[in-house]
């Protein structure tokens, strides 16, 4: 009996431990967290094949990009609108930094692409940069987008180009507090900035405030016809080419 019983344990451990050699072992289950984490440091081809591997991390991904600087223009901004506006509230709130290089003559196609921008934006509470080229245009064509640009309370910078009265009128309008503010004329005369002052923006409180025209335009006065820019620093005060001759200080 007693060699039969030690017979039979022996077997026992014998078959566990080819168990053990014979099935692979489990897969370790990482975090959802984690799996994040390292798609946040990913180079954007590699991202996006991980994107397509599942939904979840799919969505994941959507999140990740959405935070990071968009950059549209005439052909791209539909598309991407689109894309936003199909999942409404969430996928606006996730935008960050947006840039729209719109080009060309105002056509009815600027119209579809201010309007779309401006359902966009009305949701995108969150955003901290936004860059517009032909902001005049933009504006003008569409109310709606000013309506959904005024009241973004977390804007940090916002650059517009191609300014004049409408655009002069959303900055001064604005909701929120911007750290800076870009200005580029363009071809118009550049004493407009005469009609903005620092202190209607965000209460006062923009750091930078950047005013840009062309080195020299018909409506420019001689004495300004070299100024490139004007900045208004922490300290509030104008700088002018009649209050500091050395042009090199201007960016």
């Amino acid at each position: 009996m007693r060699v039969s019983a030690q017979s039979e344990c022996a077997m026992s451990v014998e078959e566990a431990d080819t168990d053990c050699r014979t099935t692979p072992p489990s897969r370790v289950e990482l975090n959802l967290d984690i799996i994040l984490f390292i798609m946040n440091l990913l180079p954007r081809p590699q991202l996006l094949r991980m994107m397509s591997t599942s939904r979840i991390l799919r969505e994941g991904g959507i999140r990740i990009l959405l935070r990071s600087h968009i950059s549209l223009n005439n052909n791209t901004v539909l598309p991407f609108c689109e894309f936003m506006l199909a999942d409404i509230p969430l996928r606006p709130s996730l935008l960050r930094q947006l840039t729209m290089k719109s080009r060309g003559p105002c056509t009815y196609e600027t119209f579809i692409i201010a309007d779309y921008l401006g359902m966009v934006l009305q949701h995108s509470h969150n955003l901290e940069v936004l860059c517009l080229f032909q902001s005049e245009v933009l504006f003008t064509t569409c109310h709606a987008l000013v309506k959904a640009v005024l009241p973004l309370e977390n804007l940090q910078v916002l650059d517009l180009h191609d300014v004049q009265w409408m655009a002069l009128n959303v900055v001064a309008n604005i909701r929120s507090s911007p750290r800076a503010v870009y200005l580029d004329f363009g071809q118009y005369m550049f004493l407009a900035h005469r009609r903005l002052r620092s202190s209607s923006i965000g209460g006062g409180h923009t750091q930078i405030f950047r005013l840009k025209t062309s080195r020299c335009t018909p409506h420019t006065q001689p004495q300004h016809s070299t100024v490139h820019s004007v900045i208004i620093n922490e300290d509030r005060k104008w700088v002018s080419p009649s209050e500091n001759s050395d042009m090199s200080s201007l960016i």
